[in-house]
């Protein structure tokens, strides 16, 4: 007696379906959010900070794994970095350099 294989699923088109990379899109979020709220100097320290980790762990994942939105993770690192890089910059003026 010959036993009968189980059928095998039809192939999906367009390939295997490719996970999402959901922190990519939660830094770029946040890191624009935070750009936008500068003038809320809590919130905008909070949502600055949750855009630098959150897009540097997306990019790190769309590096190791080939995760969709690598773009979004680098916008999000440049856009939280570029103003958290001045911000630091005016607090270093203020603070430090005599007037």
């Amino acid at each position: 007696m010959t036993e009968a294989s189980p059928p095998q699923p039809a192939p999906t088109p367009g390939g295997p379906a490719q996970q999402g990379n959901g922190l990519a899109i939660a830094g770029f979020v946040c890191a624009l959010v935070s750009v936008v709220l500068f003038w809320a100097p809590g919130i905008n320290f909070v949502l600055w900070a949750l855009g630098i980790v959150f897009s540097a762990i997306g990019l790190s994942r769309a590096n190791k794994r080939q995760a969709p939105h690598r773009g979004l993770a680098i916008a999000g690192l440049l856009i939280a970095l570029v103003p958290g890089t001045l911000l630091v910059i005016v607090i270093f003026l203020v603070t430090v350099v005599p007037a």
